[in-house]
């Protein structure tokens, strides 16, 4: 099964995926946009791997349940150039807390 790798994000981060070879990037400012090409691609035959804003997914609504129930995409999200938002810093910590047992700064 063939696969692709496509980025929605802002257009300067599109602008450096392009950069380092990623053909597909969709430069999205509206989340109901960025909805409509992540279910426009789960129409297809190809398995995809959608790289996402943290942004831009936090945006979109129910994008936890859009996640879990697409087929052949696989979104995954990342900061964008602003860093990692505090929701994810948490989560962070708090799986670090679980795996040894005290809380680290972080």
């Amino acid at each position: 099964m063939p696969g692709r790798i496509i980025v929605i994000a802002d257009e300067e981060t599109c602008t450096l995926f392009r950069l380092a070879g990623v053909g597909e990037t969709y430069s999205v400012v509206d989340p109901n946009e960025a909805r409509r090409i992540l279910e426009q691609f789960e129409k297809g035959e190809d398995y995809v791997l959608a790289l996402i804003s943290d942004k831009i997914a936090s945006s979109i609504d129910g994008f936890e349940e859009l996640a879990v129930n697409l087929k052949m995409v696989t979104p995954i999200t990342f900061p964008d150039r602003r860093g990692i938002p505090a929701k994810a810093t948490d989560t962070l910590r708090e799986i670090v807390k679980r795996a040894i047992g005290f809380e680290v700064a972080i």
